[in-house]
Protein backbone atom coordinates (compact mmCIF):
# COMPACT_ATOMS: atom_id res chain seq x y z
CA UNK A 1 0.00 0.00 0.00
CA UNK A 2 1.42 3.59 -0.67
CA UNK A 3 0.70 6.83 -0.34
CA UNK A 4 -2.18 8.76 -2.05
CA UNK A 5 -3.35 11.99 -2.91
CA UNK A 6 -5.18 14.38 -1.09
CA UNK A 7 -6.63 17.74 -2.67
CA UNK A 8 -9.43 20.05 -0.99
CA UNK A 9 -10.95 23.07 -2.97
CA UNK A 10 -13.06 25.57 -2.15
CA UNK A 11 -14.36 28.83 -3.38
CA UNK A 12 -11.81 31.54 -2.95
CA UNK A 13 -13.68 34.61 -1.21
CA UNK A 14 -12.54 37.82 0.90
CA UNK A 15 -13.35 36.88 4.46
CA UNK A 16 -15.28 40.36 4.99
CA UNK A 17 -16.74 41.32 8.62
CA UNK A 18 -20.18 41.19 6.75
CA UNK A 19 -19.52 37.89 5.49
CA UNK A 20 -18.20 36.34 8.41
CA UNK A 21 -21.83 37.35 10.16
CA UNK A 22 -23.71 35.88 7.42
CA UNK A 23 -21.60 32.86 7.32
CA UNK A 24 -21.89 32.48 10.96
CA UNK A 25 -25.95 32.74 11.04
CA UNK A 26 -25.79 30.17 8.22
CA UNK A 27 -24.08 27.79 10.01
CA UNK A 28 -25.84 28.40 13.01
CA UNK A 29 -29.60 27.56 11.09
CA UNK A 30 -28.30 24.21 9.97
CA UNK A 31 -30.13 21.60 12.06
CA UNK A 32 -27.67 19.67 14.01
CA UNK A 33 -27.51 16.31 12.04
CA UNK A 34 -26.97 17.80 8.83
CA UNK A 35 -23.73 19.93 9.92
CA UNK A 36 -22.56 16.40 11.62
CA UNK A 37 -23.33 14.98 8.47
CA UNK A 38 -21.15 17.31 6.61
CA UNK A 39 -18.52 17.84 8.79
CA UNK A 40 -18.47 14.42 11.40
CA UNK A 41 -15.44 13.26 9.54
CA UNK A 42 -12.62 15.66 9.82
CA UNK A 43 -10.29 16.28 12.43
CA UNK A 44 -12.23 19.39 14.18
CA UNK A 45 -15.35 17.24 14.62
CA UNK A 46 -12.84 14.48 16.61
CA UNK A 47 -11.53 17.58 18.48
CA UNK A 48 -14.94 19.05 19.39
CA UNK A 49 -16.08 15.99 20.20
CA UNK A 50 -13.28 15.15 22.74
CA UNK A 51 -14.35 18.24 24.37
CA UNK A 52 -17.70 17.49 24.63
CA UNK A 53 -20.48 14.70 24.91
CA UNK A 54 -23.28 16.79 23.66
CA UNK A 55 -24.54 17.68 19.54
CA UNK A 56 -24.80 20.81 20.38
CA UNK A 57 -21.92 21.93 21.90
CA UNK A 58 -19.65 20.11 19.21
CA UNK A 59 -21.33 21.75 16.36
CA UNK A 60 -21.08 25.46 18.21
CA UNK A 61 -17.08 23.98 18.32
CA UNK A 62 -17.04 23.19 14.79
CA UNK A 63 -18.84 26.74 13.81
CA UNK A 64 -15.82 28.00 15.49
CA UNK A 65 -13.16 26.26 13.46
CA UNK A 66 -15.46 26.71 10.36
CA UNK A 67 -14.85 30.46 10.79
CA UNK A 68 -10.95 30.10 11.77
CA UNK A 69 -10.67 28.44 8.53
CA UNK A 70 -12.72 30.96 6.61
CA UNK A 71 -10.41 33.89 7.85
CA UNK A 72 -7.15 31.53 8.15
CA UNK A 73 -7.11 29.51 4.60
CA UNK A 74 -5.23 31.47 2.77
CA UNK A 75 -2.09 32.22 5.84
CA UNK A 76 0.32 29.56 4.24
CA UNK A 77 2.25 28.90 0.88
CA UNK A 78 0.56 25.65 0.82
CA UNK A 79 -2.46 26.80 -1.29
CA UNK A 80 -3.13 28.33 -4.59
CA UNK A 81 -5.74 30.23 -6.07
CA UNK A 82 -6.91 28.98 -9.62
CA UNK A 83 -9.75 29.18 -11.97
CA UNK A 84 -10.72 26.85 -14.99
CA UNK A 85 -12.15 27.56 -18.05
CA UNK A 86 -15.77 28.14 -17.86
CA UNK A 87 -15.68 29.19 -14.12
CA UNK A 88 -16.62 32.48 -13.14
CA UNK A 89 -14.72 32.29 -9.70
CA UNK A 90 -11.41 31.42 -8.37
CA UNK A 91 -11.01 27.85 -6.33
CA UNK A 92 -8.60 27.56 -3.51
CA UNK A 93 -7.24 23.85 -3.64
CA UNK A 94 -4.61 22.38 -1.71
CA UNK A 95 -3.12 18.63 -1.79
CA UNK A 96 -0.11 16.48 -2.09
CA UNK A 97 0.26 12.94 -1.43
CA UNK A 98 -0.78 11.50 2.09
CA UNK A 99 0.04 7.84 4.44
CA UNK A 100 -2.66 9.07 6.32
CA UNK A 101 -2.23 12.22 7.52
CA UNK A 102 -3.13 15.52 5.95
CA UNK A 103 -1.01 16.64 3.23
CA UNK A 104 -0.72 20.14 3.39
CA UNK A 105 -1.50 22.60 6.92
CA UNK A 106 -4.02 24.10 4.70
CA UNK A 107 -5.51 20.70 3.89
CA UNK A 108 -7.89 20.41 7.08
CA UNK A 109 -9.18 23.75 6.75
CA UNK A 110 -10.33 23.89 3.11
CA UNK A 111 -11.79 20.41 3.71
CA UNK A 112 -13.66 22.10 6.24
CA UNK A 113 -14.99 24.40 4.08
CA UNK A 114 -15.41 21.64 0.79
CA UNK A 115 -17.69 20.28 2.82
CA UNK A 116 -20.29 22.60 4.33
CA UNK A 117 -23.50 22.22 4.04
CA UNK A 118 -24.83 23.51 0.55
CA UNK A 119 -26.65 26.54 2.12
CA UNK A 120 -23.58 27.60 3.68
CA UNK A 121 -21.24 26.54 0.53
CA UNK A 122 -23.68 28.32 -1.69
CA UNK A 123 -22.58 31.07 0.11
CA UNK A 124 -18.68 30.82 -0.36
CA UNK A 125 -20.02 30.05 -4.16
CA UNK A 126 -21.72 33.44 -3.91
CA UNK A 127 -19.22 35.40 -2.41
CA UNK A 128 -16.16 34.29 -4.78
CA UNK A 129 -18.50 35.80 -7.64
CA UNK A 130 -18.72 38.90 -6.13
CA UNK A 131 -15.12 38.93 -6.09
CA UNK A 132 -14.32 38.25 -9.10
CA UNK A 133 -16.47 39.88 -11.20
CA UNK A 134 -17.32 42.89 -9.14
Amino acid sequence: MGACLLLAAAPACDPTDARTEELEAALKAVPVKELLDNLGFTAAYYDAESKSETEEVICEILIDHVIGAFHNVREGRDCVSVIFPGMDYYMLITGGMSWGDDPTDTYEKLILLECLPSSCYDLLLKWARQDRNG
